[in-house]
């Protein structure tokens, strides 16, 4: 019987010690796909060419597939049967609720980041932060939502819960667009 995960057989050893894996052919995909995704490459509202996109990234429809049901659970896409993927519409209501799981997530995270985190890893993310600050003048709004999400990943690591951190980085890809928005508008 074969392991399960990350791992594949060393040819150099005999076959007996697991090495990790490359990240996967499906894995960049996704990611590339997810960041288009979030930039709005894909419009809200429209219909994914599968074909076309398989063409044009040089892949063959399983990974293409894989890739594009992985993005549907994240809700960044919806699958109509019969019709295929679609980049999800999203609604000013559905903004506001995954900011209050937001909100109420990055809560719990700072609880455990005050019982796990060190002395040393808080003021890390401190000194990050006071740098940031003091070269905000010649941020772009576009280097200050960065940071910003930076700051919140660090914060969030600090919890040392990585159920935790994959959920709240799932929120942060959903909300992406709007809070870019939001903080143009606010610039």
């Amino acid at each position: 019987m074969q392991p399960m995960g990350n791992t594949r057989r060393s040819q150099s050893n005999g076959g007996n010690t697991p090495r990790p894996r490359e990240e996967s052919s499906v894995e960049r995909l996704y990611i590339e796909l997810r960041d288009r995704a979030m930039r709005y490459d894909f419009r809200p509202g429209t219909r994914i060419n599968e074909q076309a996109l398989g063409r044009e990234l040089g892949v063959s429809r399983a990974p293409l597939r894989e890739a594009l049901n992985r993005l549907e659970a994240e809700g960044l896409l919806t699958f109509v049967m019969n019709k295929g993927f679609f980049r999800k519409s999203i609604s000013v209501d559905e903004v506001l609720d995954l900011y209050q799981v937001r909100i109420a997530l990055e809560r719990r995270a700072g609880f455990l980041a005050l019982r796990h985190a060190t002395d040393q890893e808080i003021q890390a993310a401190q000194e990050y932060w006071s740098s940031v600050l003091a070269s905000s003048s010649g941020r772009t709004s576009a280097d200050c939502r960065g940071a910003d999400e930076e700051l919140h990943r660090r914060l969030i690591r600090l919890a040392k819960n990585k159920q935790l951190s994959a959920s709240i980085e799932t929120i942060t890809r959903r909300i992406h667009v709007p809070r870019h928005i939001d903080i143009e508008q606010s610039a």
